[in-house]
């Protein structure tokens, strides 16, 4: 998430058109124009979807750099390059909104209103008309509030409605605030509102095959107010999510009439309504999300010394960016932000799955719709409306729940034939009770409804077309295709609602079913495997001073560090924080950084920290690496080397410390293995997957998590913009059947996450709009792509359950339809075979619903004796490459390069090492040397090139 903070006057906003950029190719763009434009703030993709040409925003400075010049550089880079002539460019905090307002009844109505709101400091333009009856309003956020202009609004004795849709327009250069007129996007002219959202069932008749469906859902998916289509060949019918205020049933049924079918809207007390009912309760997770949204807010307003000095109670959709809410204990968090005052307990177990109530702190942030449990806290709106946590879940959620799974194309096939086929076997029927009736008519009349006394009455005929007539609608009232095509349906609804309560988005059923057949897994290391944000793992003090303590020499170094930005500064900064509890450091002055080396310092006024300490004593700080103690003096003595290299060796970086020209102390800081790391690798190579690191870090390191968590497979040194031909090469290697799983933090991996046939982004918190990802893991915890990936063979296979259900009730109750069982007196009438067709279609659904009572697998359940035996293996046979030169593809076995006996590896390591002082004697400094990612696969050495 993030906070919104007012830019500086000379940061410029521009949107430009990319052509023949597709989106798994935005990284790697991203990363040629932060290198090739100086006074590039930041550049973001604004488009999703799969077209071949891209809209980038680009902030830049001004002062440095025109728009002009910004393309003819990115022109220069190769791109084709051109201003969006849709672009909005206001000033910062300006924000345009649409009010719906009733009561009016002339046009003095619409002028008093324009003049109310003109006279409103902060107020830029208002455009009303009577016959629209819709306010659109452009103001200064940061000097008038929405809550205010709705006030006013009713004050005047008119009802005012705010859209969900209003946004901000974001920072661009001042003069071109003129234009606004020109420039202010219009929004629709009705306001969709999700709360009003209902469901309608439409009987469809005249469908033959798949194109119909496909026809009908296309065309209605195309008309405003219609918010999802789905449409069931072998029911007939429709089911049509859409917006009461744009259209009704009626209209959505002639519609479908347009289209060339017969459609008539079903009412409640249908045939279909014990199904209706109960797929209902497949949606009971969306509608605890549903019932999360909250309804209102408390806005406050704070003096100079953080004292809230007003307080006014708004509705949620009139919250804004930036406002300040006041959030009681009891109450839901009324959208998603940071807290700036209080510290509290939140309750997140509907959004992320967090069994376990959250503590918050100041800078903690909050999710709209959780349960604030036990402080009063102020916190600051940063996501409002559609942005929310929330409403991005259930949009998810609602996506997931009306999509088709891959294996619905096999219950498509079997109703492109099914009827025909039932048809033919129903005229088959009659045909021969018509035949032997002629010809056996003795043998027949027996089994007529008639009885012996009425038979004189009939002839021979009648009673003859009669049984056959039965029998043939015998069979087709038993023939029950509504089974197969509620088999997939129905268990996709289940399970994604089962996901979206233990904190699992899958969106839709495609990835659902290629999660069964994943074989090979690959994570991503940093904030997937590890938790992202590097922190000390160890500190050691090397002198025997009562004055220089371990607290001491923490707080100096600390204070030093508060100077810098570097991750390892902030480790140590942290480290502080939490040891001392609190926020506050010493004085650093005479700060100096030496990019690659380390840093030097003055520090004083520690007493803060180090109550004991002398005020106005002052320390002489050096932090960093050997080579910088040895630039500066000072020695490092084998014992210090040892210890260094030692935690050098487990992946971890080693940062010493000289106070007052004295080598004091050291630092090992690393990116921590997540606690569950380990245990979610062992539970995946026991359900047979292959488990792969994908990393970009050096090989050291690579290695060292790799032995931690049990992973053999590594892959180190690769960029960002190649791990998705990564991807690719190991899909082509795979079986077609096996498919390639990719897990990342879903922001620098999305292009691996795209590509991969499942794309799983962990840890994304409240940032759940991953588009390039398929599963989306709300919490940060790996296991739960373990629960992914079980929950996906569950459900898959409750799907086969249903189809063979299905099947096997069609095989065996229309042969008895037909009366293969006659001769023994057993045979079916034409209500029972309706009957067991309803019965058939209620067991399908109550088939799909025990899925309802999955439950995600205990991390504890795998903590047995066959994990602890793991563990002991877990550090041998790792094969690392440098690169992604060479990719193997699916096996659990280690390659010919990772079984080699310890002699070759001694071997292959001289000649590593021969070579690399053959490099630097031949070419000078390796600082100076470049890289290049081609390997020999015989012993995986990496060539420099001058």
């Amino acid at each position: 998430m993030f906070v919104f903070d007012a830019e500086a006057p000379h940061i410029t906003r521009t949107e430009i058109l990319l052509a023949g950029v597709h989106r798994l190719n935005h990284h790697y763009v991203s990363d040629r124009l932060y290198q090739g434009i100086q006074g590039l703030v930041s550049c973001r993709f604004m488009d999703i979807d799969d077209s071949d040409d891209s809209r980038i925003e680009l902030k830049y400075d001004s002062r440095n750099l025109s728009r002009f010049e910004l393309l003819s550089i990115m022109h220069s880079l190769g791109y084709s390059a051109q201003i969006d002539s849709n672009e909005t460019s206001l000033k910062a905090g300006i924000v345009v909104v649409q009010i719906r307002i009733e009561g009016m009844h002339c046009n003095s109505c619409v002028s008093n209103i324009c003049a109310t709101i003109e006279d409103l400091p902060g107020t830029i333009d208002i455009k009303l008309t009577f016959e629209e009856k819709i306010a659109t309003v452009t103001y200064d956020s940061r000097i008038l509030s929405l809550a205010h202009i709705v006030t006013e609004i009713e004050k005047l004795g008119f009802k005012a409605a705010v859209s969900a849709d209003h946004y901000e327009i974001e920072p661009s250069s001042s003069s071109e605030l003129n234009n606004r007129n020109e420039l202010t996007r219009k929004l629709p002219a009705i306001t969709k509102k999700s709360d009003g959202i209902e469901t309608c069932f439409i009987q469809v008749e005249g469908m033959t095959c798949t194109s119909c469906v496909d026809s009908i859902e296309r065309n209605l998916s195309k008309v405003e107010g219609i918010h999802s289509v789905l449409v069931a060949l072998l029911a007939q019918r429709a089911e049509v999510k859409y917006d009461p205020e744009y259209l009704l049933p009626s209209q959505i049924a002639g519609l479908i009439k347009d289209l060339g079918f017969r459609a008539q809207v079903l009412e409640i007390t249908t045939s279909g309504t014990d199904i209706i009912d109960v797929n209902g309760k497949t949606s009971e997770a969306l509608k605890k999300l549903l019932s999360l949204q909250p309804l209102q807010g408390v806005l406050v307003k704070l003096d100079d010394r953080g004292k809230i000095i007003e307080e006014q109670v708004i509705l949620a959709q009139l919250i804004q960016r930036g406002d300040l809410l006041k959030v009681v204990p009891g109450e839901t968090i009324p959208t998603d932000g940071r807290i700036v005052d209080g510290t509290t307990t939140c309750d997140e177990s509907l959004i992320t799955g967090e069994s376990m109530p959250v503590d918050k702190v100041v800078g903690a942030q909050v999710v709209g719709g959780t349960k604030n449990l036990v402080g009063s806290i102020i916190m600051q709106a940063t996501h409002v409306g559609q942005e929310t946590a929330l409403k991005q879940i259930i949009k998810l959620v609602e996506d997931a729940q009306t999509s088709k799974a891959p294996i619905q194309e096999l219950a498509d096939k079997v109703a492109g034939v099914f009827v025909p086929f039932i048809l033919i076997i129903s005229f088959i029927t009659w045909l021969i009770y018509v035949i032997i009736g002629y010809t056996a008519y003795d043998s027949l009349k027996k089994h007529s409804s008639y009885s012996e006394s009425n038979m004189t009455h009939y002839s021979q005929s009648e009673i003859v077309f009669e049984l056959a007539f039965r029998y043939g609608i015998t069979v087709l009232s038993v023939a029950c295709p509504c089974a197969l095509g509620l088999a997939t349906p129905t268990a996709v609804m289940v399970a994604t609602g089962v996901g979206a309560a233990s904190g699992i988005l899958i969106k839709g059923g495609e990835p659902l079913e290629l999660a069964r057949k994943v074989r090979t897994i690959v994570f991503d290391k940093t904030g997937t495997i590890t938790k992202g944000k590097p922190s000390v793992v160890d500190k050691q003090i090397f002198i025997d001073d009562d004055h220089l303590t371990l607290d001491r020499m923490l707080a100096i170094a600390a204070t030093a560090e508060s100077g810098s930005e570097h991750p390892l500064a902030l480790a140590i900064q942290n480290e502080c924080k939490q040891r001392f509890g609190t926020e506050q450091m010493g004085q650093c002055f005479d700060f100096k950084a030496t990019w690659g080396y380390g840093l030097f310092a003055r520090v004083t006024g520690i007493d803060c920290l180090i109550p004991q300490s002398d005020t106005l004593r002052s320390y002489t700080v050096l932090i960093g690496n050997r080579e910088w103690m040895m630039r500066n003096n000072i020695n490092v003595n084998e014992h210090v080397d040892i210890t260094m290299s030692k935690h050098e060796h487990d992946g971890h970086t080693a940062v010493l410390v000289a106070i007052d020209d004295i080598l004091v102390g050291m630092f090992a800081i690393a990116d921590e293995i997540k606690p569950s790391a380990p245990l979610t690798i062992f539970a995946l190579n026991s359900l047979g997957l292959h488990t792969i690191l994908l990393t970009g870090d050096n090989i050291k390191t690579a290695r060292a998590i790799a032995a931690k968590v049990g992973i053999k497979t590594v892959y180190a040194e690769v960029l960002p913009t190649q791990k998705e031909r990564f991807i690719n090469k190991l899909k082509e290697k795979m079986d077609p059947e096996e498919k390639v799983a990719m897990v990342g933090d879903g922001i620098n991996d999305s292009p691996a996450l795209a590509r991969a046939d499942v794309g799983i982004a962990v840890g994304s918190g409240t940032d759940v709009a991953v588009e390039a990802a398929s599963i989306v893991l709300i919490r940060d915890e790996l296991f739960d792509v373990v629960t992914a990936i079980i929950l996906s063979k569950k459900t898959i296979w409750r799907i086969w359950i249903n189809f063979i259900f299905a099947i096997g009730y069609n095989v065996i109750a229309i042969p008895i339809a037909a009366g293969v069982l006659v001769p023994a007196n057993i045979h079916l009438k034409p209500w029972m075979a309706s009957a067991a067709m309803a019965l058939s279609s209620i067991s399908v659904v109550l088939s799909s619903l025990l899925l309802r009572y999955f439950r995600k697998p205990q991390i504890r359940t795998y903590e047995n004796s066959s994990f602890q035996q793991w563990c002991t293996t877990m550090s041998a046979d790792i094969e690392v490459h440098r690169g992604i030169e060479k990719v193997v593809g699916n096996s659990c076995h280690t390659s010919p390069a990772s079984s080699r006996s310890g002699t070759s590896s001694k071997l292959s390591q001289l000649l590593i090492d021969a070579v690399s002082t053959f490099v630097k004697q031949s070419f000078g400094d390796k600082n100076k040397s470049k890289p290049v990612t081609t390997m020999d696969d015989t012993i995986g050495l990496t060539i420099f090139k001058a």
